[in-house]
């Protein structure tokens, strides 16, 4: 049944009115379009610049958080993303302080925006210029470099528009290696994954309506490895949380091991007796599986990426004697593609067909968003 729901062009139409499956199999062509953009648009010199700061909310600081992680072994100055009112305390005439927001009007980046402009840092503005957009307009006025991103999209279906003129401009700019092979690469790896992905490729065969049928119903938690996938997981609890309407839990990898995983408690049956015995668990005797009830709503799935630390890699293989014995499935799954930023996408597309796919399976549009929207009339009240 939930294969015919998703292979039934008619019925996605009717639950996805505006589209948030297109714009999801539109991916590589955002690619495109930017990366041609933003080689071609006039761009200043950057000098000595210490440190960057990337101010967003949502899917504008997710980009920042990619960016970051791809680029965390090749950059030249130290990198944050902040997602607050406030710039950090360093910020300075020497920081360049980026101000993404592609709606332009998210509050809390206008007020990092003022912010910067007080301590006259360096500052580039992306945002879609519509009428309502007050960082282009403050980008005017104070004759700050400003990237025009389209118009028409939700911030989270807008993510390569943010992303791609970003790693773009940090290699014109000089703060990382060139990047048009890496770029090439992942323009290859999503066509082919929108081709294996999209809803013209039938449940039987198609990995994202799988990984949403068996999640239907169910609390996903998603495990990936910190060296590269941690803003990948991010991205797709977002993607479960704006599209399927859902809740959904990350981690990383080792970090997760050093707590959480106490939350899946060690049996005999998955560690064996002398590690079982040498601190009674349960010292009234009475063993009990914390949470047992919720132990069947549970779906876990794996990020993995071919260059996991090894150590790592063996930690996702250990958990599985662990999460294993209480019955709780687990699904992994692969990047794919050449190099870094292909196989980051190659996931970021993956989780957003899923996300979206789990919206038509629940026949929930996965466009408005009514819990934002109550909040910014709330704050715009106040």
């Amino acid at each position: 049944m939930s294969s015919m729901i998703l292979d039934n062009p008619e019925r996605i139409g009717q639950i996805d009115p505006t589209g948030m499956l297109k714009w999801a199999a539109e991916f590589a062509d955002h690619w495109r379009v930017t990366y041609r953009r933003a080689k071609s648009v006039p761009l200043a010199t950057l000098r000595e610049v210490d440190n960057i700061v990337l101010c967003g909310m949502g899917g504008s600081a997710i980009a920042g958080d990619l960016l970051c992680n791809y680029l965390s072994n090749n950059l030249r100055v130290p990198f944050e993303v902040s997602r607050s009112y406030r710039l950090p305390a360093y910020a300075s005439p020497r920081t360049l302080v980026i101000i993404s927001s592609y709606s332009g009007t998210t509050e809390e980046t206008i007020h990092a925006y003022r912010e910067a402009l007080a301590r006259n840092c360096r500052i580039f503005t992306l945002s879609n210029g519509r009428p309502s957009d007050t960082i282009r307009k403050m980008a005017l006025e104070s004759r700050h470099e400003h990237f025009d991103l389209p118009e028409g999209y939700s911030p989270r279906a807008a993510l390569g528009f943010s992303l791609a003129p970003l790693i773009v401009f940090f290699d014109r700019w000089g703060f990382a290696p060139p990047q048009d092979v890496a770029i090439a690469q992942t323009i290859e790896i999503l066509d082919r994954c929108i081709a294996e992905y999209g809803p013209q490729c039938p449940a039987s065969g198609n990995l994202a309506k799988q990984i949403a049928m068996d999640l239907a119903g169910k609390f996903p938690i998603i495990y990936a490895a910190v060296d590269h996938l941690g803003p990948v997981a991010l991205r797709w609890q977002n993607q479960i949380n704006e599209n399927a309407k859902m809740l959904a839990h990350i981690n990383i990898l080792p970090e997760m091991n050093h707590n959480e995983i106490l939350g899946w408690p060690v049996t005999r049956e998955s560690v064996g007796e002398k590690i079982f015995s040498r601190a009674p668990l349960y010292p009234d005797g009475k063993p009990i599986k914390p949470q047992e009830a919720l132990l069947p709503l549970l779906y876990v799935l794996y990020l993995r990426d071919k260059d996991d630390h090894p150590r790592t890699a063996h930690r996702f293989d250990v958990m599985k004697k662990v999460i294993g014995t209480y019955g709780v499935p687990i699904r992994e799954v692969h990047s794919r593609g050449e190099g870094l930023l292909a196989r980051m996408m190659s996931l970021i597309s993956l989780g957003d067909f899923v996300s979206v796919y789990l919206a038509v399976l629940m026949g929930i549009n996965p466009t408005p968003i009514p819990g934002i929207d109550y909040l910014k009339e709330n704050l715009a009240a106040i």
